[in-house]
């Protein structure tokens, strides 16, 4: 159903924050809290605006009792500027990204396979497998502390753990993106178009 199709949401500074239903970003327009982006020439729209520009893909249209509508693939929200930031689960893979594929006490960068995950304070001595307590360490790192602490074996961190914060848009699947959303993503020129 059209109304349940994706919306990619900008911020008011052209910035991708999240995705949405087509339904919501109807409802963000009619209410003058978000601008319909047309993709092609990234003119600005309000709800009747773009129902006065008429449909152009008749497979993607809103039929009301009075109106066609062509479902908006992008909205730019007109007040909103903050990127929201939400903190993910723990997990291994994660982990790895967050401290760039690296050992966090000699700088190493082994294969992936031979990555392990440390606890800074160790599990023996009550440490919690947490973003704060846990780092990316190679086999060797890891046998030599073992279960001490960074004082006891003269090791200190490159970078101090924290949780990765990623925004929704960061958490989207690449592969499950628009054609017209590409000028927003990461490195597009859609900046030199407007």
């Amino acid at each position: 159903m059209v109304l349940f199709k994706k919306t990619l949401v900008l911020n008011r500074y052209w910035v991708p924050i999240d995705v949405t239903t087509v339904k919501r970003a109807l409802c963000l327009t009619y209410g003058a809290a978000a601008e319909i982006v047309d993709p092609g020439d990234f003119t600005l729209h309000t709800f009747d605006s773009w129902i006065a520009r008429g449909v152009n893909d008749s497979t993607c249209v809103v039929r009301t009792v009075s109106a066609m509508i062509q479902a908006p693939e992008v909205v730019r929200l007109r007040h909103y500027g903050a990127v929201p930031r939400r903190t993910q689960g723990f997990s291994r893979k994660l982990l790895y990204q967050r401290d760039s594929f690296a050992c966090q006490y000699c700088g190493a960068k082994p294969k992936v396979e031979e990555l392990t995950i440390d606890h800074v304070l160790p599990k023996a001595r009550g440490g919690r497998t947490t973003w704060r307590n846990c780092v990316t360490a190679c086999r060797g790192c890891n046998l030599k502390k073992g279960d001490h602490t960074l004082a006891e074996v003269g090791f200190t961190l490159r970078l101090r753990p924290e949780p990765p914060t990623l925004s929704p848009f960061q958490e989207l699947d690449r592969r499950a993106t628009l054609d017209s959303w590409r000028p927003f993503l990461q490195g597009g020129d859609f900046r030199e178009a407007v």
